[in-house]
């Protein structure tokens, strides 16, 4: 059965939980928790009279919360409808409907334009701040790092690739374990580890610090 557009909050909120749990689209799981989380959008009662369904709960569900359903068409045609609202409020809703919508085919990307999408809405929200935020390979590093710092005796495992042995003595500045692999210098070893990269960071210092940052490491230089 639906419900009024009044639903409390923090009840709308519940059921988008209810709904996103069963929910398999990654993009539209992503787009409603952007809502929740900026919660404006969700305690305006036109925008949840024209662009949510608000199910009560069936007689055979257990937990009698019932589900929420936001509908993007609906959201799309809500914005061009010069709705009244800040520009950051509207930007918001503008990217979460693009998000839900997959209006960029992000879900089609493979992981290295989904690495330069990160960089490039990283760089266009960080002003400037020089932000790295770390791909997969950096998440792997940084683990790694921890890794070797708990179990190795803070080197890298021999038996991890090359690149990777390389990536963590340089975040571990670890001059020794790299003369061992016949790295004299890191600017050499960090050739080898960019040389490997699909996606290279801009700034591979900063890159290093970033992954210190991840695993726990201090920041400072060799």
């Amino acid at each position: 059965m639906s419900e009024q557009s009044t639903v409390p909050f923090e009840d709308l909120n519940a059921k988008l939980d209810h709904w996103k749990a069963g929910a398999d689209n990654a993009s539209i799981r992503a787009a409603v928790t952007l809502l929740q989380e900026h919660e404006g959008w969700l305690r305006r009662g036109d925008f949840v009279w024209q662009c949510i369904d608000v199910m009560s709960a069936s007689s055979d569900e257990p937990d009698g919360v019932g589900y929420a359903t936001i509908k993007w068409a609906q959201v799309k045609d809500f914005i061009e409808g010069r709705v009244r609202a800040s520009t950051s409020e509207l930007a918001v809703l503008k990217f979460a409907c693009a998000l839900a919508r997959d209006e960029f085919d992000w879900t089609g990307m493979g992981r290295a334009h989904r690495a330069m999408l990160l960089r490039a809405v990283t760089t266009a929200l960080g002003e400037g701040s020089g932000e790295v935020v770390l791909d997969d390979f950096g998440k792997d590093i940084a683990a790694r790092t921890r890794s070797a710092l708990a179990d190795h005796g803070g080197h890298p495992n021999p038996a991890w690739p090359t690149g990777e042995q390389l990536a963590v003595a340089l975040v571990l500045r670890d001059s020794e374990y790299l003369a061992s692999m016949d790295y004299n210098t890191p600017k050499e070893a960090a050739a080898r580890v960019l040389g490997d990269l699909t996606i290279r960071p801009r700034n591979f210092n900063a890159w290093l610090d970033a992954v210190r940052e991840a695993a726990g490491v201090e920041t400072w230089s060799f």
